[in-house]
């Protein structure tokens, strides 16, 4: 047997590391500020959401792998106009076809649809539903900035209701060549102010088989927001309480816009250069719809499952929105693509 080298034992002891020598103290734990806490909860059920968002979608694609994540345009069936008139209402309201009326900011698309009403179409004015305009600055000439003065989500998708039943049942011959019955409605975010879209007509949205995008001159939809935001009528009897929601609407824009600009617009807006403002956020919502526009047209590769068609104002209209020959245009668009041969992947 070997025997145990002193020395070693020794050095042994002598060590820094060896047993029995106390352990070095934990630094106390350091304790997160409220704020700290709401955001590491904030991005712990982002993440969460995010899991189940992908296990979803993986669930959906290994159900039908063939249709990938590409939705599938709900169309009703064509009915004659002999045939709708005596529909039951619940009926006709599932055989309504969506035409969405897109464009950009201030291209009128409110006043299309009221045209469109004009001339016998069935309409579901969302915004004039929810009582707002659906931009930050929706309020303009309704309420106040807190939206407070809105219908509840409840009472809106009420209205809503009411009024697709009404644009079911409507007595008009304007379609009667059509072999579908359309119903207009605007393009729209799941939020008009403060009220929600019911989720069933938000997927309609999203899945309407044509939409129909408005392209109207600059100066025209200037002068247009303008009148509709800014005028001395929009302002009403308290042009100091309107400034005062317009600088704390735009207060919500630095998230998107950054505080240097939006510090700028407001003092523009306070020295009443309502012109310049225009032509800022113009440019900033412009740049969101083309955002919004390339996400719903999908790559080139992806399956076309609806149509785009694209209407424009003459430009030699640069005073005004001819909302009729807007409005026009868009049931000649319509009217085309009615006559189409169904496709066969359209349920």
């Amino acid at each position: 047997m070997m025997e145990e080298d002193p020395m070693a034992d020794a050095g042994r002891k002598e060590s820094p590391g060896a047993a029995g020598e106390s352990a070095p103290l934990a630094l106390p734990k350091q304790r997160l500020s409220k704020a700290d806490k709401k955001k590491v909860n904030k991005a712990k059920r982002k993440s969460k959401k995010s899991a189940f968002k992908a296990q979803e979608l993986a669930e959906r694609l290994a159900r039908n792998p063939a249709r990938g994540h590409v939705p599938r345009v709900l169309t009703p069936v064509r009915t004659r106009w002999e045939e709708w008139r005596r529909l039951e209402p619940v009926e006709a309201m599932g055989r309504l076809r969506v035409c969405v009326v897109a464009g950009r900011t201030g291209v009128g698309k409110t006043k299309v649809l009221d045209a469109l009403r004009g001339m016998g179409h069935p309409v579901v004015d969302l915004e004039g539903l929810a009582d707002h305009l659906g931009s930050t600055f929706g309020w303009c000439g309704r309420g106040d900035a807190m939206c407070e003065y809105q219908p509840t989500t409840e009472h809106f998708q009420n209205k809503v209701a009411m009024a697709w039943r009404e644009a079911a049942v409507q007595e008009t011959a304007a379609q009667s060549h059509l072999g579908w019955r359309w119903v207009f409605l605007e393009d729209e975010g799941r939020l008009v102010g403060r009220c929600e879209l019911p989720k069933a007509l938000f997927s309609l949205l999203r899945c309407a088989p044509l939409v129909v995008r408005v392209g109207v001159p600059i100066e025209a939809r200037v002068k247009a927001l303008m009148d509709e935001y800014t005028s001395p009528s929009v302002q009403g009897g308290d042009p100091d309480g309107w400034m005062s929601d317009m600088l704390l609407s735009m207060d919500r824009l630095e998230r998107k816009m950054g505080s240097e600009r939006v510090a700028q617009m407001k003092n523009q807006m306070k020295a009443r250069d309502f012109e310049a403002v225009t032509r800022v956020l113009l440019g900033h919502y412009d740049h969101l719809y083309d955002l919004h526009a390339v996400n719903r047209a999908g790559s080139e590769a992806s399956e076309k499952w609806y149509e785009i068609r694209e209407v424009e104002q003459s430009v030699e209209i640069q005073d005004r929105i001819d909302a009729v020959g807007l409005a026009s245009a868009v049931v000649e668009q319509v009217v085309a693509f009615d006559s189409q041969p169904d496709r066969p992947d359209h349920l």
